[in-house]
């Protein structure tokens, strides 16, 4: 990346490798992004810059390889389930989170992508430094962790703490 200062006490060799991958990290989100607004030309070229960086980064190659292909058929939904298109008949297949595919009635979930091109989405917990509640906030994380929220979660298309 341009303009980037090195941090004191690291080598040339770290510098380097750190710049590498920040900048593939950020080719592959612009791609995504130009994915999202159906800007496939530019999806491809910044898809095209991360796999060059990182030959093994499978997913953003995954993403090079179908731009293209799935341009005539993309239909993006701006906010809601994207299930909800599937149902309606607009569309014959969606990918989207698990837990925003499960509460749709008229679908049928056929599993998660591949763990080579899945993004996962992950939920942290903090408290306060000075709560008004501190036990009750440290009851709630204790419990959101716990084995009861876990089948719930799982119930919901998400996977619980820990797994």
């Amino acid at each position: 990346m341009p303009g980037w200062q090195k941090p004191d006490g690291m080598s040339d060799e770290e510098f380097g490798k750190l710049k590498s991958e920040m900048g593939e990290i950020f080719e592959g989100a612009a791609g995504f992004g130009a994915l999202q607004a159906k800007d496939y030309t530019a999806a491809r070229a910044f898809y095209t810059k991360s796999a060059q960086s990182n030959p093994n980064n499978l997913q953003d190659i995954y993403q090079l390889g179908i731009a293209d292909q799935i341009k005539p058929k993309a239909k993006l939904k701006d906010g809601g389930y994207v299930a909800e298109l599937i149902v309606s008949g607009d569309a014959e297949l969606g990918i989207h989170q698990i837990s925003e595919i499960v509460p749709v009635k008229g679908v049928t979930l056929i599993g998660p992508l591949p763990k080579e091109i899945q993004n996962y989405t992950t939920y942290s917990a903090g408290i306060s430094a000075a709560p008004k509640e501190g036990e009750g906030a440290k009851a709630l994380v204790k419990f959101l962790a716990g084995p009861r929220a876990g089948e719930l979660l799982k119930a919901k298309g998400m996977e619980p703490a820990g797994s």
